[in-house]
């Protein structure tokens, strides 16, 4: 695996969490459309709002059918980063908990810098030969 394929690969564990985020905020906001709309009354006729809100049913059905499949995928793909990092750990615990930092818990190199007292620049040094040793991690 090249460096670039592992920083690709160590970039989707934040963006199967926010896809998930996303899709499970829009099965909220469905949920509520479908409970503010109002009940059928017997006067009208049952074309349009009857179907609207079985058709808003049946979407959110689908949306969660579809959410959980993913979550099952980006729970695969986020325990097999978290077990690359691990055997990085195994070698280097700096460089586990340097790409732990910045590829599970989302921070800025900025506050890694900070958060371990060392130099920004020696810490995209110590950044590069963590994500080089990822790399070699099959």
């Amino acid at each position: 695996m090249t460096i670039e394929e592992a920083r690709k690969e160590l970039g989707e564990y934040l963006h199967l969490l926010k896809l998930c985020d996303l899709k499970k905020r829009k099965i909220d906001e469905l949920r509520r459309l479908v409970q503010s709309c109002k009940g059928i009354t017997y006067g009208d006729h049952l074309g349009n709002n009857g179907g609207d809100i079985a058709y808003q049913v049946a979407k959110i059905a689908d949306f969660e059918k579809e959410l959980e499949s993913q979550k099952m995928q980006a729970e695969e793909k986020c325990n097999y980063i978290e077990g690359k990092i691990y055997k990085v750990g195994e070698e280097r615990v700096l460089y586990a908990n340097i790409l732990e930092m910045r590829y599970i818990l989302g921070y800025k190199m900025e506050k890694i810098a900070v958060d371990l007292n060392y130099d920004y620049t020696w810490l995209t040094r110590l950044m590069r030969n963590a994500i080089n040793l990822y790399s070699k991690i099959n």
